[in-house]
């Protein structure tokens, strides 16, 4: 729900699947999506899945995985999501581009990454709602 709309915080998450889903059908959808999404969102906290084998750029996005679980980032994984639905072949310049922001705001700078997620969330909201190549390169 956090790469498609405004964050949505676990003590209101229930509520606002609830307004969302009105059918058996919806609640269908809901569920495969988030089977969909579980494969990668567990690949993305573990470096070395194998999930990761099929891309060209593995070695780059292992690393770049790597270095985000060792300064216990979690907070781009929505914008993870939408980067993978749709730009996946972007994967491995933007983490690379995640572990560069998070090594400078957070170890660098000491600053709270929660006020990061708020940025991320945005960048996300537009990829899943651009389609023209243009305003995407506009993003990054």
């Amino acid at each position: 729900m956090n790469s498609k709309q405004e964050v949505v915080r676990k003590e209101r998450l229930f509520k606002e699947i609830k307004k969302d889903i009105r059918t058996p059908k919806q609640a269908i959808e809901i569920i495969d999506i988030l089977k969909e999404t579980a494969y990668l969102y567990s690949a993305i906290l573990n470096p070395f899945d194998d999930f990761w084998s099929e891309f060209s750029h593995q070695k780059e996005i292992r690393q770049s995985l790597t270095e985000l679980k060792l300064f216990g980032v979690i907070q781009p994984i929505p914008l993870l999501f939408a980067v993978f639905r749709n730009k996946k072949n972007w994967l491995h310049q933007i983490l690379k581009l995640l572990v560069n922001i998070s090594f400078r705001y957070n170890v660098i700078g000491k600053l709270n990454p929660n006020s990061m997620e708020k940025v991320y969330n945005k960048i996300a909201i537009k990829l899943n709602n651009t389609s023209s190549m243009t305003k995407c390169n506009a993003l990054i």
